[in-house]
């Protein structure tokens, strides 16, 4: 008889997840790569990242954009880890979200995220008096309900920003996107929801979840 058949369902994977968090914790960058590529496609691991989470860009009129995530069952994506930055040349003047849903992390606390589907819309603004040609980084982070989280993912996409009379003319006919929650940024700022920080290092949090029973 294994060891796993004499623990409960809960306490055996709870083991299982400890055991790989300490040992992704204490290896060199390159290992943690390593081991976490060998979780993937694994009929008991997470799906490539690009599977997870599927984003596509649009762009609606001169200047507005949307990214649109389509998320997989079983996965969520945070808030507060979608980070977008615009080329020089360019603002993202107003950002918006869709609607979010509040997640007690084990890790995290209370933190907002998404399932099944997430949406930004983002007005990006020529600095100058011209059109201006240039990419966006946007960077996003998720979790697999079943433990793991990946390391954050980063895309370029090419746009091309508009001046501030022809945002204003072609809202006139159609908004970009939501007007919930629309925030103001500046030139060649990363644009970010929050500051929480994700560390596989977290030894005492992660601990403490696991001995709560909470995760």
């Amino acid at each position: 008889m294994t060891h796993c058949s004499r623990l409960s369902d809960f306490v055996c994977s709870a083991l299982c997840r400890f055991v790989l968090f300490v040992v992704v914790a204490v290896s060199p960058v390159a290992v943690q790569a390593t081991l976490f590529d060998d979780l993937i496609g694994k009929n008991d691991g997470p799906m490539p990242v690009d599977e997870a989470y599927v984003l596509t860009p649009s762009e609606i009129s001169p200047g507005r954009y949307s990214l649109d995530w389509v998320i997989h069952e079983g996965y969520y994506l945070y808030r507060d880890k979608i980070s977008i930055k615009p080329a020089e040349g360019m603002v993202v003047s107003d950002l918006a979200y869709s609607e979010s849903k509040s997640k007690q992390d084990p890790l995290f606390g209370n933190v907002e995220v998404y399932y099944s589907d997430a949406s930004v819309g983002l007005v990006l603004t020529s600095t100058g008096d011209t059109p201006q040609r240039g990419q966006i980084s946007v960077e996003y982070q998720g979790c697999w309900e079943g433990g793991i989280c990946y390391p954050p993912v980063t895309k370029v996409f090419d746009v091309v920003s508009a001046t501030g009379s022809q945002i204003a003319s072609s809202a006139m006919g159609s908004p970009a996107a939501p007007s919930y929650n629309t925030e103001t940024r500046q030139a060649n700022k990363p644009v970010n929801t929050g500051s929480t920080e994700f560390s596989l290092t977290n030894q005492d949090r992660y601990i403490e979840a696991l001995g709560s029973g909470s995760w």
